[in-house]
């Protein structure tokens, strides 16, 4: 009766991956994979377009939102409006995926290069 309770890789003597060792927690979180493909050899290629992209959206957007700041502390908020909508538009998707790709380039647990946008286009 007790071997029905254990599985069955345990009741044979086959060898389970080891679920406490670090290493293999940090790459099955690293790698998402599906179990019947082979293991990825290198994570895919960071995608430069995309990251010029973004890197491209969050200055001009602090450009801007600099800018509207400026023209509001010497004009006024009608002429600093456009500015700082323009500026948070910018700033917005510029500063959420330049934050995705620091987290992947920088490997924190539980971001994945699967989470990068793509944007290059062939």
């Amino acid at each position: 009766q007790v071997c029905s309770v254990l599985p069955m890789a345990q009741r044979y003597g086959v060898p389970t991956p080891p679920e406490r060792d670090e290493e293999y927690l940090r790459l099955r979180q690293r790698y998402r994979f599906k179990p019947d493909e082979p293991q990825p050899l290198r994570p895919p290629p960071l995608p430069w377009k995309s990251v010029a992209l973004a890197l491209f959206l969050f200055l001009v957007g602090i450009f801007f939102i600099l800018t509207g700041a400026r023209v509001f502390w010497n004009l006024g908020s009608t002429e600093a409006l456009p500015f700082t909508i323009l500026g948070i538009i910018t700033f917005l998707p510029g500063v959420y995926h330049v934050v995705i790709f620091f987290q992947v380039w920088r490997q924190a647990p539980g971001w994945t290069h699967d989470m990068v946008p793509n944007y290059d286009f062939h």
